[in-house]
């Protein structure tokens, strides 16, 4: 047997020893199952707020990020992604079932704030 067979044979029989004591699993754990899916957010990013159309996006995606399952995005050392389509005016998700039901909620919730403020904005102020 030459050097190098020695060492494959060798090396082979540790990491098998470690694998069946459990210190090196080799079998990747279950990842549940990502979903693609977008989210129309130009009635979110196209408002006349202070900043640009892109500090507006990368805001909500970092509100997103940092609010629902931080760990879970690429970012943070996780696998689920968000981009921004500019020419749909959306963002792309790739996560769990599970997070895209927050997710949804969370942008219904911000829709709604909007509106609220719009609301209070367009109503005529009350003369004493």
């Amino acid at each position: 047997m030459s050097i190098w067979e020695n060492v494959v044979v060798k090396t082979y029989l540790i990491l098998f020893s470690l694998m069946l004591i459990g210190l090196i699993n080799l079998q990747a754990e279950e990842q549940p199952k990502k979903v693609m899916k977008p989210y129309p957010i130009g009635d979110l990013v196209n408002t006349p707020l202070n900043g640009s159309l892109d500090e507006r996006v990368k805001s909500l995606i970092r509100s997103i990020t940092s609010t629902i399952e931080p760990k879970s995005w690429e970012d943070q050392g996780g696998t689920a992604t968000i981009e921004y389509y500019p020419l749909a005016a959306a963002i792309l998700v790739n996560q769990t079932k599970e997070i895209h039901d927050e997710i949804e909620k969370f942008i219904e919730d911000r829709r709604k704030e909007q509106m609220e403020s719009e609301k209070s904005e367009d109503s005529p102020k009350k003369e004493k």
